[in-house]
């Protein structure tokens, strides 16, 4: 068997994704869960009210009937409960979709019976990720302890005080000490959280990790076989009738944005001032145009901004005005310039020369060293 050493492609993760193999932190989503929990249950007033029929039950248990209180009860109950869920479950759900980046495991449902398999299981076990659990395990033990220690020995005076104050009071303050002691927990293990989390990434690019016989094989099933990608290159040839094919010969340059829109552009100065269109497509006939200008070496040139104007403003046969005249004749002095260095011409001496035989300056210094010889 062949090692893997190749990263998982997009393509991979996708698919791994589908079967509930991504990535995910649960320690992060449980920090996230305990944070929001405490919060919740610090914030909202039903406690309060809770503690109230509590001391009104101490004080006087006659003044109150036990199917009232049980009413009481059950809506104080549902009104502590309820939104504590609601804040629990939804901070949890947004993060655990941004880790798995929205994909959903929709082959997770179905049965698979190779998960019964005990050597698989046994492997589980001794696995690299088996062996991170524990000794993650025993970190939050270490964890817990010097969080435990930290608080009392920073808030013993608030834990002994509580005896002195009245129900509510002391619902007040234990909800601030949940808090309290939560944000100690978490600042002492941040350092396991990220840790846990880079390593938990690092097995699942490990477990993605394919052989090099896979990626070749999923490039040929996207990009499509070197055979097939000619027969779909001659029909796309077939798509075009001859005199489509004489115009693109003709063109000066296809305009192209950049797959699904071609226009034909032709300029000669002999014959018009301007530029000419002289076929718009789109859809299979753009992409089988743009397909047969570079086969026979005409210019593809790819701007998604100029090709949308141009295809907005102008209809097939017409001449580009000033609208979009700059930006097109920028592109052929360009085209022309390439040509003539490929021919071997340097445009710039030519341009030197051209712009020294029409200065006027140049004929009157000439004429001048001419009488001075004379």
């Amino acid at each position: 068997m062949a090692e893997k050493t190749e990263k998982p492609t997009e393509k991979k993760i996708r698919d791994s994704a589908k079967k509930g193999q991504s990535f995910k932190s649960k320690d992060m989503v449980a920090a996230v869960v305990l944070v929001a929990g405490a919060m919740a249950i610090s914030g909202f007033s039903s406690l309060y009210g809770l503690g109230s029929l509590l001391q009104k039950i101490l004080l006087s248990p006659t003044e109150i009937g036990v199917e009232a209180f049980l009413d009481k009860l059950y809506s104080l109950f549902l009104w502590a409960v309820v939104p504590v869920l609601l804040a629990c479950f939804l901070p949890g759900a947004i993060i655990s979709l941004l880790q798995s980046r929205f994909r959903l495991a929709t082959e997770a449902v179905k049965i698979d019976f190779s998960r019964l398999n005990p050597i698989s299981g046994i492997k589980k076990i001794f696995s690299m990720r088996s062996l991170k659990e524990f000794v993650k395990a025993f970190f939050y033990l270490l964890v817990f302890g010097t969080s435990a220690l930290l608080f009392f020995v920073f808030w013993r005076q608030e834990i002994f005080m509580l005896y002195r104050t009245t129900i509510n009071g002391m619902i007040n303050q234990w909800a601030h000490l949940c808090i309290v002691f939560i944000v100690v927990f978490l600042a002492v293990a941040l350092l396991v959280l990220i840790i846990d989390t880079l390593t938990e990434f690092f097995l699942f690019i490990k477990d993605l990790k394919m052989e090099k016989q896979e990626v070749k094989k999923e490039y040929k099933d996207n990009e499509g076989d070197p055979h097939i990608k000619n027969a779909r290159r001659g029909l796309h040839q077939e798509l075009l009738s001859e005199e489509v094919k004489s115009t693109v010969r003709d063109s000066t340059f296809v305009m192209a944005n950049p797959t699904h829109i071609a226009m034909a552009i032709y300029f000669n100065d002999n014959v018009a001032p301007l530029p000419f269109i002289m076929m718009k497509t789109k859809g299979i006939q753009a992409k089988a145009i743009i397909a047969y200008a570079e086969q026979q070496g005409i210019p593809v040139v790819r701007d998604i901004p100029l090709a949308r104007q141009l295809w907005r403003n102008y209809r097939k046969d017409s001449f580009i005005d000033e609208q979009g005249l700059d930006d097109v004749m920028k592109i052929i002095h360009w085209l022309i310039r390439v040509e003539l260095e490929n021919m071997g011409i340097d445009i710039d001496a030519v341009l030197e020369q051209l712009e020294r035989k029409n200065d006027p300056t140049n004929d009157v210094e000439e004429g001048n060293n001419s009488n001075h010889t004379a």
